[in-house]
């Protein structure tokens, strides 16, 4: 994938990378999605497509 697919696809970065202490799991986020890096889950499915909108309206209880 090029650098202009994934701009495509994810947007301009909004984070630095970043690890929860508690859980372990390293994320970034982007514009439009983040990719989260479980350390449970193995190679080749580690890096997972979080749901950026979806995970924030659940948090304010929507």
């Amino acid at each position: 994938m090029s650098f202009w697919e994934s701009l495509a696809l994810f947007g301009y970065p909004i984070s630095e990378e970043f690890t929860n202490p508690a859980r372990g799991l390293t994320v970034q986020c982007f514009r439009a999605s983040a990719l989260r890096v479980p350390p449970e889950h193995p190679e080749p499915y580690r890096i997972q497509l979080g749901r950026l909108g979806a995970d924030t309206l659940a948090a304010r209880g929507w």
